[in-house]
């Protein structure tokens, strides 16, 4: 019933914001991110993550990625362009083709994957656009309390050499680009193509962050409330 009422919350925080500005609220709890910290601690010692070099020293993988300024595109509407803008990223690992937003963005106009303000129509179609066929796309949601196979195929698909697409609750996107291990705890690596500059995420709070200069975290937060990946995009073999 929590959850439900969570869910909830999540869906309709929006429209509280307009007549309660002061509101605050997160929807992973400080109890759910402290379970699902002893789950992945007890993964990583138990080699149930398929971590690179598992029997060694854990220090994770990171796939190679151009970053892509979206407010750098030389395109209208360009403050709606971060998913346009994984994809950019994204294609071209797999590919080992460079693609250039300007042109990619009319093919995929012309295929009907995406509208002129950058908003996407059909994933499917995206890869398409950008010369990656017999691919399909996925997204799976974060559930609370079954964290592990969704961590668990976000590393494979790493291993595999094909970043994933994080959405923040769809109201912003960032590449999944690796994962790396600080002490027992297991990160994943980003790449932000927006003004936020995020660069990691917490397994275990699904929070985003980049490091201050004293190696702080600086959680990424808008309009007061810390942002948090709710689903994950996967590039598959259709």
């Amino acid at each position: 019933m929590l959850q439900v009422i969570k869910t909830l919350i999540s869906a309709f925080y929006p429209i509280l914001k307009v007549f309660f500005p002061n509101l605050k609220f997160n929807p992973v709890s400080k109890g759910y991110a402290t379970d699902v910290f002893g789950q992945i601690k007890d993964a990583i010692d138990s080699k149930e993550i398929p971590i690179k070099n598992a029997g060694k020293k854990v220090t994770g993988k990171s796939l190679d990625i151009e970053r892509i300024n979206q407010y750098l595109i030389n395109e209208n509407h360009k403050e709606y362009a971060c998913l346009y803008s994984c994809y950019c990223m994204a294609i071209p690992v797999i590919t080992g083709v460079k693609l250039v937003p300007e042109q990619y963005d009319d093919v995929c106009k012309e295929l009907g994957a995406m509208t002129e303000y950058f908003f996407i129509k059909d994933h499917d179609r995206m890869l398409v656009a950008g010369g990656l066929k017999g691919y399909k796309t996925e997204s799976v949601a974060v559930l609370a309390g079954s964290p592990m196979p969704l961590i668990q195929r976000i590393i494979e698909s790493i291993n595999s050499g094909i970043p994933v697409i994080v959405s923040l609750a769809g109201k912003h996107y960032e590449l999944c680009k690796g994962y790396t291990t600080v002490g027992s705890e297991l990160l994943l690596e980003l790449v932000d193509p927006g003004a936020w500059n995020d660069t990691h995420l917490e397994t275990s709070t699904m929070r985003v962050f980049k490091f201050d200069k004293s190696g702080g975290r600086l959680y990424s937060t808008k309009s007061g409330v810390q942002r948090v990946a709710t689903s994950f995009r996967f590039i598959v073999k259709a």
